[in-house]
């Protein structure tokens, strides 16, 4: 998270060198992100990743993490919800259920 900037500034070789350095580590931390159904963890990360990947042509990496992470999600391209249905009238307009000797 904090070498991601790096890439985009003077710090550039280092930040590769150290992602290269790392690259088994974020894959594991990816993987256990993924495995463990955390979303933000692995969009986190994938976000973190997209600039190193595009850098070094690492397209199939990059594919298969994002739709890892966005399959955690729900579907963007899904129905909505039917809606609820509307009440007709307020809750205080009937008696409740019970008789009068099981309120008191």
């Amino acid at each position: 998270r904090r070498t991601d900037p790096e890439l985009r500034g003077p710090g550039q070789v280092a930040a590769i060198a150290r992602f290269e350095t790392e690259y088994g580590n974020l894959r594991t931390a990816l993987r256990r992100a993924v495995d463990a159904r955390d979303e933000d963890e692995a969009l986190v990360l994938v976000h973190s990743l997209l600039w190193y990947w595009q850098m070094r042509d690492l397209r199939t990496d990059a594919l298969h993490w994002a739709r890892a992470a966005a399959a955690l999600g729900p579907d963007p391209f899904a129905p909505p919800a039917a809606p609820v249905v509307p009440l007709h009238e307020p809750c205080t307009a009937a008696p409740p259920p019970l008789s009068e000797e099981q309120r008191w």
